[in-house]
């Protein structure tokens, strides 16, 4: 849990007329030396209201009394630096704990706090990531947003998650939410010992409200119950259980995604080229007949119609999401694409129609240009996405080595249980010379750690 700095709880505490707060704390990112503090701290005291400031380089914030904090942030974007709200924090704040029956607004609250992820497709350029981060921030509700090109991800904190998964929809790109480890307190278990039916009432007597379903050799259960105060309660009732781990690294289904997209990007690429490189060799060696000679204009129709049969298999994804955009008045690497090659098709099909357009009707025939540029582009789509995959791996290689499992304490005793259903402010304990699990705060105990990894 992130507290407040005592210098900031100090210059919050001197901001206190009459027991009302004041003082807020405002998050600036950019700043890079004592020009950019004085340039922060210039643009925040010109507003009406506010009555102190202090600007931190090494904390990146600003603490500032009076005035709007809306203002504030507005004026630290407009002297150039990227500001956004930062919560303020009682010493004595407790995490809050999930239970049956929590309001609707508590949940919100913990999500809001915790943020998640969507996974975003379609996402091709800068212009992409511009266009998906402004529609998420124009969401009520929604405090900040990042939006990742390489992951095709958003991290996104407040707002209503469906809300937000409309908004980027609504812009032409795909968007799901992404089911984190703590989503939900569905657990599947695999019991062994004197199994019967009445473990669901077992189960239903530490919650009432919880439902316990048989799954083959397995038992689904949902409860509200902390995962490691199940298995004790089911240890001491003479049941050995384990916790099956269910949760999915999003790199796994990445490298899955990225594999499936190269082999896509190779067999688009290769139809296109092999069709554009033979429409040149044909053209260039005088294999096809002139547009004007007998039967010329046949054959070119249906080259026509073979070219926008390729297309339509190679560059299918470039017209969906230029169609996707133009529906919302906006543009980006897909339009440039679908108009460059659409222009040439459909300037060449115009010449087969209509020969006497012009009066060089051979000249004006490009259709394999149109799929050439597809085929280039593929090609190097498949490069760039062979690229990401290799950057993920290595990344995923090295997430790997963390442990998958964590021993907690409970009630004096150590439970076994998967790093994803770990909850905020549990108690893990670290042995000398094991890895350590998951972020965390050392509240007992000292040991040394080995950094080599992070430090070489």
């Amino acid at each position: 849990m992130q507290q407040t700095a005592p210098q900031t709880r100090n210059f919050l505490e001197q901001q206190k007329p009459d027991g009302n707060p004041q003082g807020y704390r405002i998050a600036v990112e950019g700043m890079s030396c004592q020009h950019c503090v004085a340039k922060v701290d210039k643009a925040i005291r010109a507003l009406p209201d506010v009555t102190a400031v202090r600007v931190s380089l090494d904390e990146n914030l600003a603490e500032v009394s009076g005035g709007k904090p809306h203002q504030v942030i507005a004026a630290v974007e407009a002297a150039g630096y990227h500001a956004r709200p930062m919560p303020q924090i009682p010493e004595s704040c407790e995490l809050p704990v999930t239970r049956p029956d929590a309001t609707a607004q508590e949940t919100e609250t913990r999500r809001i706090d915790g943020g998640y992820q969507l996974a975003i497709e379609d996402m091709t350029c800068a212009s992409c990531v511009a266009t998906v981060e402004r529609a998420i921030r124009a969401v009520p509700g929604v405090t900040d947003a990042a939006v990742n090109l390489v992951e095709k991800r958003a991290q996104v904190s407040g707002g209503e998650p469906r809300a937000v998964v409309n908004a980027v929809i609504d812009q032409g790109y795909q968007a799901r939410l992404l089911e984190t480890p703590a989503d939900g307190g569905s657990l599947l278990l695999e019991v062994s010992g004197t199994v019967d039916q009445s473990l669901p009432e077992f189960v239903k007597r530490l919650d009432s409200q919880a439902k316990v379903e048989a799954e083959a050799d397995r038992w689904r259960i949902d409860t509200s119950l902390h995962p490691a105060d199940l298995l004790l309660e089911l240890r001491q009732a003479g049941l050995q259980a384990r916790l099956i781990e269910e949760y999915v690294d999003p790199r796994v289904e990445q490298a899955r995604e990225a594999r499936q997209e190269i082999r896509r990007s190779w067999q688009r690429a290769a139809l296109a080229g092999v069709v554009g490189a033979g429409l040149m060799v044909a053209h260039f060696g005088s294999l096809l007949p002139e547009l004007q000679a007998p039967g010329g204009q046949i054959v070119w129709f249906a080259v026509g119609l073979l070219c926008l049969f390729v297309m339509g298999f190679s560059g299918g994804n470039y017209y969906r999401g230029a169609w996707k955009q133009a529906k919302h008045a906006a543009a980006n690497m897909d339009t440039l694409v679908a108009m460059g090659t659409g222009a040439a098709w459909l300037s060449s099909m115009l010449l087969v129609i209509w020969p006497d357009f012009t009066s060089q009707a051979g000249a004006g025939l490009y259709f394999d240009a149109s799929v050439m540029i597809l085929a280039f582009l593929q090609f190097g789509h498949a490069l760039e996405t062979r690229a990401k995959r290799t950057t993920g791996e290595a990344i995923g290689s090295l997430l790997g080595l963390a442990p998958k499992t964590a021993r907690v304490e409970r009630r004096d005793q150590e439970v076994e249980l998967p790093v994803s259903l770990l909850q905020p402010r549990d108690r893990i304990r670290v042995r000398p010379g094991e890895r350590i699990p998951i972020d965390g705060e050392v509240v007992d105990g000292a040991s040394s750690v080995d950094e080599s990894m992070l430090s070489g």
